[in-house]
């Protein structure tokens, strides 16, 4: 036997109001220290595409650096995160050894 969508008067569909939202309040709590950017793996963003980002960490207190090279391990060790863009360009073993170990 074929399956059949129901006829339209057995559908019971009830209408609910779509619950109202509260005005969003960027009200950042301040902090300290750098965010790591990836740049190392040919990634597919500009900077100026990522302006709101950027000024939303400074308003936190917070300073976006790139990372073009060098040991990443190094890198990761002073700071508060990590970003990383779309990323073209695979990761080394070592990089991801690096990261593993910073999320840990």
């Amino acid at each position: 036997m074929a399956w059949r969508a129901p006829s339209a008067s057995r559908r019971r569909c009830t209408r609910r109001p779509t619950p109202s939202a509260g005005a969003f309040v960027d009200d950042p709590e301040v902090g300290q220290g750098w965010v790591l950017l990836d740049a190392a793996h040919d990634n597919r963003f500009e900077l100026d595409e990522i302006n709101y980002l950027d000024s939303r960490l400074a308003a936190r207190g917070y300073e976006l650096l790139p990372y073009k090279d060098g040991d990443l391990a190094s890198a990761l060790r002073p700071v508060s995160a990590f970003v990383v863009i779309a990323p073209m360009a695979d990761f080394t073993e070592d990089e991801v050894l690096a990261i593993a170990g910073y999320v840990e």
